[in-house]
């Protein structure tokens, strides 16, 4: 317990969750790409992940996800506290000369991107945000693809998404990079390939799910 409390301690911590986090972000993204494959497709697959162990399993991800997202954002608040408290006293002057931007706002994004999962269950999981017919079916199916098109043809909603992704990217860039030292893979040898593996995942991602709003507002699906 004394290790966890630690910076280090909390480091770790945040590092895992946040591997455990992006494992998510990978099946996610895969998943949601499968809507260039057509209705049928889309459909499908989104009605067996719903009935998958009698339908139990989306529940099941949806609480761990649950706890690895709280356990993760109470890591990174009591390495805030811990480092203030380690200097009370401000810089009168603070010139950071060597620390990339996205490095600057990692809470402010974080904190973002935590508003914009909230927003994400109201939208797909409640269908309360731009979507007028929710319940739609396709062969005896729920029609989520025609919901996706739905939603990302409002600008606005496209817009939101879009954003958030660009602050889900500067969060990786930063949080990708500095796992590796949290983790203690850091090497002389190898530093160079961790430090681009940061910005490299972050951009694949922000690429990956703003094809599917970018495509759909020009009507390539």
């Amino acid at each position: 317990m004394s290790y966890l409390k630690s910076s280090i301690g909390a480091k770790t911590v945040m590092a895992i969750t946040g591997v455990m986090l992006i494992l998510f972000l990978v099946g996610h993204l895969i998943g949601n790409l499968l809507i260039f494959a057509g209705p049928d497709v889309f459909n499908n697959y989104a009605h067996n992940l719903k009935s998958m162990w009698g339908g139990n399993f989306v529940w099941v991800a949806r609480s761990g996800l649950l706890v690895v997202t709280l356990v993760h954002i109470l890591s990174a608040v009591r390495l805030v506290m811990l480092n203030k408290n380690a200097r009370p006293q401000k810089y009168q002057v603070f010139k950071p000369k060597r620390s990339p931007f996205y490095a600057r706002v990692m809470p402010m994004s974080g904190l973002i991107v935590l508003s914009y999962i909230i927003f994400h269950l109201a939208h797909f999981t409640v269908g309360a945000v731009a979507v007028k017919d929710f319940d739609a079916k396709r062969d005896g199916m729920h029609n989520i693809y025609a919901v996706v098109i739905e939603s990302f043809s409002h600008f606005w909603v496209s817009g939101i998404y879009i954003f958030s992704m660009l602050l889900l990217c500067f969060h990786l860039a930063h949080g990708v990079s500095s796992a590796f030292q949290s983790l203690g893979l850091n090497h002389p040898k190898y530093n160079w390939l961790f430090s681009k593996a940061g910005p490299v995942t972050g951009t694949l991602f922000f690429v990956g799910f703003c094809s599917i709003p970018v495509a759909t507002l020009a009507n390539i699906i």
